[in-house]
């Protein structure tokens, strides 16, 4: 009689096949990672550039300011001062835009008078400095304009407001409610921020003139510059 074998792997097979795809996967997710931390803070830069420019159109269309409000909570509004109080009033001014930044992935939910649009930047939040203290962006030459302050490194902002006027440009004050003439917007992502110096942090930032002027930078982990992107 014949001897039947049976189709199939030995238990020594499965063990070498299961090894190498936990092998894989291993190295797929160290490289995710980064790479979508990396996209998250970018993209929180780049909702709120498209903020400040969608501001400027509109100031500009229907002859009109247009407010910007960053309160320090991670949250940013786009608004018709209608009342004219400068600050935002939900039974009065026409809200336009609001960007919410969170620590979490918990989304807070469109706020429901919200006319246009409504962005949820979850796991990214606003900072006022970098992992290593830097408070400033240090451009590494100088920046000037007509009529403004020159400089070489730009505070960054949490709490600030910006005004978007009719013929473009922008009045920006600090917390203090200082009126300055550039500022900067850091976007980090929330998980770097708790591991501290374990994994190399990734930075973005938007930094912004009276003139409308706005550039888009990122800090390079080697060299420790910032590099306009």
């Amino acid at each position: 009689m014949k001897k039947k074998y049976e189709n199939g792997f030995s238990l020594v097979e499965l063990l070498i096949g299961i090894t190498i795809i936990a092998m894989v996967l291993a190295v797929a997710t160290f490289s995710y990672t980064p790479a979508m931390r990396s996209y998250r803070a970018k993209k929180g830069i780049q909702d709120f550039k498209a903020m400040l420019s969608g501001a400027r159109i509109i100031a500009s269309r229907r002859n009109i300011p247009v407010l910007i409000h960053s309160y320090g909570n991670q949250r940013i509004d786009m608004f018709i001062d209608k009342d004219g109080n400068n600050s935002y009033q939900e039974a009065s001014d026409e809200l336009l835009y609001c960007l919410i930044f969170t620590s979490d992935t918990t989304d807070p939910g469109r706020p429901a008078n919200v006319l246009k649009l409504y962005e949820f930047e979850p796991l990214t939040i606003l900072s006022s400095q970098t992992r290593t203290g830097q408070s400033a962006l240090s451009l590494g030459f100088t920046v000037g304009f007509e009529g403004s302050t020159s400089v070489s490194s730009i505070p960054f902002l949490t709490a600030f407001q910006c005004r978007a006027e009719p013929n473009g440009f922008l009045r920006i004050r600090d917390a203090a409610g200082n009126e300055v003439p550039f500022g900067a917007v850091l976007c980090v992502h929330s998980n770097d921020v708790m591991e501290g110096n374990v994994s190399p942090e990734r930075h973005y930032a938007l930094a912004f003139a009276t003139t409308g002027w706005m550039k888009t930078y990122h800090l390079d982990d080697e060299t420790a510059n910032w590099v306009e992107y």
